[in-house]
């Protein structure tokens, strides 16, 4: 995410509304029911409200686990959480200071905060606008879009463009969002900081049921990253991420692991991987091919409680490994299910 471009619209916002609240009538609260909120969006992972842990994530794993051990499939889960909600963030805060303004411009299915002036370049200007579509299904669209001062008013571009379609309770539905870096880039908008790495980012996400679901996609140049988050209502809840190690140490080159991680209300959690690229035998390139690897699971400490490889993958020269027994796993495994 480019926290240049979201950096300079929030100060821009901040600047503008300073010092004043202004009126809202119902139809403006309708109307910001249609922004994501981060709140709904955030990833919760057990236990991530806790002092830094100095546990090893899987990239960095050299020794062999044991039963006990820190759970090093907890400590990745939680630290893609935490990178799933600060990509999350750089856009939500944008959104949730407007949330505290009033519109400057309404109409019967149009809402319009700004124009403000970018602070980091005043000759840039920033507004965040929603309309509504009334034929079925009703849906919102929102922007927020930037152009030159001197620009006319046909020259604005939407930065972030998203989309809500609300259930019967206006507050519950379906939307998604996207910044295509590329475009912005492209036309001068992102920031004299931004290091031309992102290319795309797309959130899909729905609120309107049980579990709440969350997923992201992000390009950039150098990696592909794909998050999926899910959260019931009783504090259970999935995580699935991608990430680049030495997986099978026959060679110097990098596997790509499909972690799929879930747990228990309880906090505690197991974790599944699936590999492909790099050394993965059998010409597994992607994730519909992608072969089995193993799994972990952690207990309520977050610790190891069961733990089974099918390659090398600790290192100790031992592959197709099994540490503990696979009754302590308090979430079942999946493939089973």
């Amino acid at each position: 995410m480019n926290r240049a471009l979201c950096a300079g619209i929030l100060a821009a916002a901040i600047a503008a509304g300073s010092g004043c609240g202004g009126t809202w009538s119902n139809e403006d609260i309708v109307f910001l029911y249609a922004l994501p909120k981060k709140e709904a969006l955030r990833a919760n992972v057990p236990g991530a409200d806790q002092t830094a842990s100095t546990q090893n994530g899987l990239q960095s794993r050299k020794d062999p686990l044991a039963v006990g051990d820190a759970s090093r499939a907890y400590a990745e889960t939680k630290l893609k959480a935490q990178e799933l909600n600060s990509s999350l963030l750089t856009i939500l805060e944008v959104v949730e200071y407007v949330r505290r303004q009033s519109p400057s411009q309404r109409g019967e299915d149009f809402r319009q905060w700004g124009p403000w002036a970018d602070e980091k370049d005043r000759t840039q200007q920033i507004r965040l606008v929603i309309r509504r579509f009334l034929t079925a299904p009703v849906h919102y669209e929102w922007s927020i879009d930037v152009k030159r001062r001197t620009e006319p008013e046909d020259a604005w571009l939407q930065a972030i463009h998203g989309s809500y379609e609300p259930t019967d309770d206006v507050r519950r539905g379906s939307g998604t969002f996207s910044l295509d870096a590329a475009r912005v880039r492209e036309a001068g908008f992102m920031g004299a900081t931004d290091d031309g790495q992102l290319q795309y980012l797309e959130v899909n996400y729905q609120t309107g049921g049980d579990p709440i679901a969350v997923e992201l996609l992000l390009d950039a140049k150098r990696a592909h990253l794909e998050y999926e988050y899910e959260e019931h209502s009783d504090g259970s809840g999935r995580l699935s991420f991608d990430l680049s190690a030495n997986w099978i140490p026959t060679g110097s080159a990098l596997e790509t692991l499909w972690v799929t991680s879930a747990w228990a209300a309880s906090g505690a959690g197991r974790a599944d991987y699936h590999v492909y690229g790099g050394n993965t035998p059998g010409g597994a390139v992607d994730k519909a091919t992608a072969l089995a690897a193993g799994e972990e699971c952690w207990d309520e400490s977050f610790r190891t409680a069961y733990y089974h490889e099918v390659f090398d993958s600790d290192g100790d020269g031992t592959p197709g490994t099994v540490h503990g027994l696979v009754t302590h796993c308090a979430v079942p495994d999946p493939d089973l299910q």
